[in-house]
């Protein structure tokens, strides 16, 4: 009787979705990169209105976080889950995705915080305040601390790899 271990099924699962995954980020890889470019061209020709050159950037990092995320997939589609590749396409995602929350604290500091209190002839403070604080708040939760959480990931499982690792070594 050929019994099929459930590490085994579990393994063929993930490397079958990471196929779908893959090709998800590949795509959206490339539509960002179009967007991030042209839109980047058409303000540039006057042709859009302009934007903010954080707006723009943030797109073209989209991108890029969807190619780390595209390399971390292929990984995980040939099995590789604790390999040094992965981890290091893992680390990257969260490096930028910490990078784009600090932006996003910087920017909602230079731009959403002047232009929000100016709106209102007298905001009352506890309102102006109370909404700075959910819109930063919010940045902050949404990409730095998701960043710190995804890089704290890659380190326990870097330090996986290296404990397998020794323990191969290991007679």
């Amino acid at each position: 009787m050929n019994v099929i271990s459930p590490t085994a099924n579990w393994s063929r699962r993930l490397q079958s979705s990471s196929v779908y995954l893959r090709n998800i980020f590949l795509v959206s890889a490339i539509v960002f990169s179009v967007t991030g470019v042209l839109g980047i061209g058409l303000s540039l020709a006057g042709l859009y209105p302009p934007i903010t050159f954080f707006s723009k950037c943030y797109t073209l990092s989209d991108a890029l976080e969807c190619w780390f995320a595209y390399k971390l997939f292929s990984c995980y589609r040939h099995g590789d889950w604790f390999a040094s590749p992965a981890v290091r396409w893992l680390q990257a995602i969260g490096a930028l995705s910490l990078v784009r929350g600090s932006g996003n604290v910087a920017n909602n500091f230079l731009y959403f915080v002047p232009a929000h209190f100016g709106r209102w002839q007298h905001p009352p403070l506890v309102v102006a305040a109370t909404q700075t604080v959910q819109f930063i708040f919010s940045q902050l939760l949404h990409n730095v601390v998701l960043g710190c959480v995804i890089l704290f990931i890659a380190w326990i499982m870097d330090e996986g790899r290296k404990l397998r690792e020794e323990q191969e070594l290991t007679v």
